[in-house]
């Protein structure tokens, strides 16, 4: 799995067990889904995964869903097995944005503490400005396509070039000939992809 930024904000969200509901917002195709799968399988024994762009599409299980006891009652029915504590589970709500309603239910979901949740969507700026979402209840953090350190990342080029480039821009100092000849390969192959 190549790293990405939002990684050490999903990191700290895991680690703190008082901390809001993380929402991440973001422009579709650009890893979020991805990204949270991935991390959260690591920090939790129990990873429930509800894509609501399926439901939506399909059997609208959550559709009616307002009260945090049918929350848990649907959540029973499809995924009862794999349920565990506030400790080792943590439920990922994929395209929140269908259905606005759950993300005014995120604050009672975190008050009665059951388990732990992290949602995500595209889109989410105007849903958010037209949903009623209690004060204080989520936190919203924003995720960006890959930029071009994260790029120079996931094609192997390691830390220690990528530090040497920022010390350089920092000072503004030239980059060494074979140093600039490969980043700029890499930017070209950024740049088309």
């Amino acid at each position: 799995m190549f790293y990405r930024k939002i990684e050490d904000k999903l990191k700290e969200y895991y680690n703190d067990v008082e901390a809001k509901i993380i929402v991440v917002n973001g422009a579709r195709q650009i890893g979020k889904s991805f990204i949270i799968r991935e991390t959260a399988k690591k920090h939790f024994l129990n990873y429930i995964e509800i894509n609501l762009k399926s439901d939506f599409d399909g059997d609208k299980i959550f559709e009616k869903v307002r009260k945090t006891k049918d929350f848990y009652l649907q959540l029973s029915a499809l995924y009862g097995n794999n349920l565990g504590t506030l400790k080792d589970t943590i439920i990922f709500l994929d395209e929140i944005q269908v259905y606005p309603h759950l993300l005014t239910m995120l604050k009672d979901l975190k008050l009665e503490n059951r388990y732990r949740y992290i949602a995500s969507g595209s889109l989410l700026g105007i849903t958010l400005r037209h949903t009623f979402i209690p004060m204080g209840s989520i936190n919203e953090i924003k995720m960006y396509p890959m930029d071009f350190e994260e790029f120079l990342y996931a094609n192997n080029v390691g830390k220690d070039v990528v530090s040497y480039l920022k010390e350089c821009f920092i000072n503004v100092e030239s980059v060494s000939d074979g140093i600039h000849q490969v980043i700029i390969e890499k930017f070209k192959e950024y740049l088309i992809s």
